[in-house]
This record gives structure tokens, sequence and C-alpha cells, in this order.
């Protein structure tokens, strides 16, 4: 169940331009847990990601229910394992978090309180993590 004023932000946002090569994650069900009540912890681990290639990745951004909430800078990626992430009682094989900061104030302007545009948002996606190689063209 969501709020009214959270359905009418995502309808009325505008959809975001990828100026940069960034991953998308969904923190729709994270962001819930009150373990992880901020939206760093909530988008900072634990996902199925290859960690070499989202070394390549600069740019992640935390959106729910396609509204962009976060925008980050990735230093680090680390195993789930409770020394990690405080919030985990095992480690989850295979999936992985990151360590980073938040993104500049310029590139925080282009994207939070933006909408995931709808080429990003695949229906029946299980995948809470997308990769954007680069820039879609929009349209508004």
């Amino acid at each position: 169940m969501r709020h009214v004023q959270e359905i009418v932000a995502e309808y009325e946002a505008q959809p975001f331009d990828a100026n940069e090569p960034l991953i998308l994650i969904s923190i729709s069900k994270s962001y819930d847990d009150e373990a992880r009540g901020s939206i760093y912890n909530a988008v900072r681990g634990c996902w199925k990601i290859n960690p070499k290639k989202a070394k390549d990745f600069r740019l992640l951004l935390a959106h729910r229910h396609g509204l962009v909430l976060g925008a980050f800078r990735p230093k680090e990626w680390l195993k789930a394992i409770p020394a990690n992430f405080p919030w985990l009682s095992e480690e989850l094989e295979g999936r992985w978090g990151f360590t980073g900061e938040e993104a500049e104030s310029e590139v925080k302007k282009l994207y939070l309180g933006k909408r995931v545009p709808d080429v990003y948002r695949a229906k029946g996606a299980a995948n809470p993590v997308r990769f954007i190689e680069a820039a879609a063209p929009q349209t508004h």
C-alpha cells in the first residue's frame, strides 16, 4: 500500500535523462525495513550483482516505485557478510553491497525527485538491479 502523495509524486515527476552510465536499484522493499531506515542503508546492500561489472559504474540511483530518492557514488563493493552489513545475521552467498557517499549536488539535481523512464522499468522484472550503459533518448 502507498500513500496518495507517493502515487501523485510518481506520476507528476518528469523522467530523468541518463547523463552517464549508472546502476538503478529499486529499494521498494528494503526502504520499508526499519532496520535500514536511511536511503543509503536501504540501497547499499545486499544485491545479486557482479561486483567486477559494478566497479565500472560511478553513479548509483536508488528508486522506490519509480521515483528517484537517492544518488550515490560507490567507492567499494563488499561481500554481504555481517562484518560489512551489521543488519545481517549471516553471510548471503553471491550477494554484494557497497560503501560510498552521496553524489555531488549538481548530479542530485539531475535525478532526485525524477521518475525512472519507462524504458528502464521492464514490467514483471524480478531483479531490482539495472545497469544503464548509455543515455537513452527520452520523450517528456
